[in-house]
């Protein structure tokens, strides 16, 4: 039914808290709050370090590492920069967009899947 637990986690919390306001509203609220900080955090640490996140260091060396893949590669897509660096579409759009503006790439083709990067 659900792709992952975040469903599940969010349905049992509604659960409990109906039935503490049952027995009490200032429990329920606490309940509420305790459940929400949890989620939050839970969030936080699945996801992935997002590019304004990293420190200047770990940035470079993630495009560094883009670009000893297309070295070793001859050409790369989005899709094998999220392999690479275990990041979103989203962070992997971000790297290839700074290296392109660096000058150190050029994306061939306009949009969706037959995008693809050079080196320059």
């Amino acid at each position: 039914m659900f792709k992952n637990n975040k469903g599940r986690v969010a349905i049992v919390a509604a659960i409990v808290v109906l039935f503490s306001a049952m027995v009490d509203p200032a429990v329920s609220v606490a309940i509420a709050v305790v459940t929400l900080l949890a989620i939050g955090f839970w969030e936080i640490r699945a996801g992935k370090p997002a590019l304004e996140t990293c420190l200047p260091d770990e940035k470079q060396q993630r495009k560094s590492k883009i670009l000893e893949l297309l070295e070793n590669k001859g050409k790369i897509t989005n899709d094998d920069v999220q392999k690479l660096l275990g990041a979103s579409d989203a962070t992997a759009t971000r790297y290839l967009d700074e290296l392109e503006k660096e000058g150190k790439i050029k994306q061939v083709g306009k949009t969706g899947g037959y995008v693809y990067y050079e080196k320059i």
